[in-house]
């Protein structure tokens, strides 16, 4: 997982939070009433059998607030998945979103059980081996820490950093910025790792590790849901993009590149990504692969 950053975290937001806790029920902000239409091209697109099937299951890991997250009743919502739903009209087809913990949805792409996946994946080379990515966004990494604290990400040896089990940060970052703590003969970072972002941000807030890291609007997300328990750590960086992953050489990578590109062309893409406040991030044209 990974984030770009964002000038201001959504205003709207600041009405809708429930008290000050990290994990607190949230109600997202209000979009755009949108006519969609079903993209006769991207839709012949699609695998046969999800054409018949009528619907586009979507795997997700809705912990990662704006990104996506459950409201009070339990159901996925968030700018991610708004944006598949409205895929899923241009598809023809009805979004079924299935929560799962971040590292099963892979396993359940390639097992067959899902058709997609999203929750805000960083694409890169390591994950081309096993997915095919299809690009829709960009996002970088933040550190995040408790209120005066003086965490430096940049010299963060010896310390303890949560993170969530299986994301960017947890695969790449983390062990690299250790590496060369112990390459200079300092103490290697211990790594925290969780199934989920709350879990992690909860580990700072109770004192079982010294910050977190995640994709830069969810850093910024927790610190103003927050109420003044965290800050930021350190400036955004290692920008890249997110990609929906499917399964490895899936007619589904044509037909979400037409749709999404569709929805890119006709604005209602930033519309979306308007209404959640999270436009810094928007893209022009929707690649595969395109990571690092």
């Amino acid at each position: 997982m990974k984030r770009l950053a964002l000038v201001s975290v959504m205003t709207a937001f600041l009405l809708a939070l429930a008290g000050c806790s990290t994990t607190g029920a949230l109600t997202p902000a209000p979009s755009t009433t949108m006519v969609s239409e079903i993209n006769q091209q991207a839709r012949a697109a699609l695998p046969a059998d999800v054409r018949k099937s009528g619907v586009l299951r979507v795997a997700t890991d809705a912990t990662y607030a704006p990104n996506e997250f459950v409201d009070a009743n339990d159901k996925p919502v968030g700018w991610e998945i708004e944006l598949i739903k409205r895929v899923a009209v241009s598809l023809g087809l009805k979004a079924e979103v299935t929560q799962v913990t971040f590292d099963e949805i892979f396993g359940q792409l390639e097992s067959g059980q899902q058709d997609l996946g999203i929750s805000s994946f960083f694409d890169n080379s390591t994950r081309h081996a096993i997915v095919d990515m299809v690009d829709y966004y960009t996002a970088g990494t933040q550190w995040g820490q408790r209120k005066g604290s003086s965490v430096d990400p940049n010299n963060a040896c010896g310390l303890k950093i949560a993170v969530q089990k299986d994301s960017y940060q947890f695969d790449v970052d983390l062990p690299a910025r250790s590496k060369t703590c112990v390459d200079n003969r300092r103490s290697a970072i211990k790594i925290l790792s969780y199934n989920t972002q709350d879990a992690a941000n909860e580990a700072v807030e109770f004192g079982q590790a010294a910050a977190f890291v995640s994709d830069s609007p969810v850093t910024q997300f927790a610190v103003l849901k927050s109420g003044g328990t965290f800050t930021t750590a350190g400036d955004v960086y290692d920008t890249s993009l997110y990609g929906m992953p499917v399964k490895k050489g899936s007619k589904m990578v044509q037909a979400l590149t037409l749709a999404l590109q569709d929805l890119m062309d006709k604005d209602t893409y930033r519309q979306i990504l308007g209404s959640w406040g999270v436009q810094s991030g928007a893209i022009s044209k929707v690649t595969v692969n395109a990571g690092k």
